[in-house]
């Protein structure tokens, strides 16, 4: 049950914190793999924060992903927010690159025999990331490749796929 809290924790500051009142804002599912924790589930929103010429615009990114662990009383999952400089190209498809703050935390929690024995063992780390996103029409929706590459604290290689409901396209 403290995963599921955890999960509706993220997705709930997402959904409420993120938003400035006047910018376009899209959100959605985000499948990820990542090299040292395997599969992750989560959500990702991107919100405009401002043009910095005609062509280009800064975005605004947040997400959070529960990854299943290979481990079986392991958990992780990790939170990141950050900014990303978005390209303006001639095709549909939008590139962008930017840098975040990610904050993961890993549990381990020992099954014993023995009473009054407890080999629990929880780590948090904050750390920075560079981020790389692609997005591009699907359909009515946008999908999002997304990359992240985080440089300290929890350092690892995340590469991820969202479907992105909202306006803004």
């Amino acid at each position: 049950m403290k995963k599921a809290s955890w999960i509706v924790l993220a997705l709930a500051l997402l959904a409420v914190g993120a938003r400035p009142a006047s910018a376009q804002f899209r959100i959605g599912p985000n499948l990820t793999f990542a090299d040292d924790f395997d599969l992750g589930i989560g959500a990702i929103a991107l919100f405009g924060i401002g043009n910095i010429t005609s062509s280009s615009a800064i975005t605004g990114t947040a997400g959070a992903e529960y990854y299943v662990s290979p481990c079986d009383n392991c958990t992780y999952f990790e939170i990141t927010a950050g900014a990303l400089y978005g390209f303006n190209t001639s095709g549909s498809a939008r590139p962008s690159v930017g840098g975040a703050l990610n904050f993961g935390r890993f549990s381990y929690d020992a099954p014993t025999q023995i009473p009054g024995v407890d080999f629990d063992f929880t780590n948090s780390e904050i750390g920075l990331a560079i981020l790389g996103q692609l997005g591009f029409p699907l359909g009515t929706l946008s999908g999002l490749a997304n990359a992240r590459l985080t440089i300290s604290g929890y350092e690892q290689l995340v590469l991820g796929f969202a479907i992105l409901f909202g306006g803004g396209g």
